[in-house]
């Protein structure tokens, strides 16, 4: 059963293991496979692996939809994709990204947690719950699990044929 592990950083999970940053402590996991590229155009035949893992990756890449079809690509049909986002963390980098002056950060940091009804524009939908699960469901993925624990989403998903 081969595993891919796309944005692995220092804690790399599948036999085959992606990021665009080299890191020393790689060395420590000598019987696995490292390769330095962007997660955008994956150099790896397709159909070949029966698992995938993105943790915390699609917030910082440039193109989510076309991470996720490399994804689709390289998984074979029933695959299984595993996803988790951070979401605090992605509202807070957007929020800080976005925003320079201190009284409109606080304003916008009372919003997000005591009016969630409120919108934000700022955030790319792809970024929620419900903008992860659909840009999956258009990908040619079907979701089988979607858990929340306190701000990780977590999301699994099979590949359909």
């Amino acid at each position: 059963m081969a595993s891919l592990d796309v944005g692995c950083g220092s804690r790399p999970r599948g036999d085959v293991n992606i990021d665009i940053k080299l890191s020393d402590e790689w060395k420590r996991y000598g019987n696995r496979d490292f390769i330095y590229c962007d997660a955008h155009y994956l150099p790896l035949r397709s159909n070949s692996f029966d698992e995938a893992f993105c943790f915390v990756v699609l917030p910082y890449v440039r193109n989510e939809i076309q991470v996720v079809r490399e994804l689709s690509r390289v998984l074979k049909i029933d695959g299984k994709a595993v996803i988790e986002h951070n979401l605090l963390s992605i509202y807070l980098k957007d929020l800080f990204k976005n925003t320079r002056q201190p009284l409109n950060i606080v304003r916008r940091i009372y919003l997000y947690f005591f009016r969630h009804n409120v919108q934000n524009p700022t955030i790319n939908t792809f970024q929620t719950k419900r903008g992860i699960v659909n840009l999956l469901r258009t990908n040619n993925f079907s979701i089988t699990e979607v858990r929340k624990i306190n701000n990780v989403l977590h999301v699994e998903a099979k590949r359909r044929s």
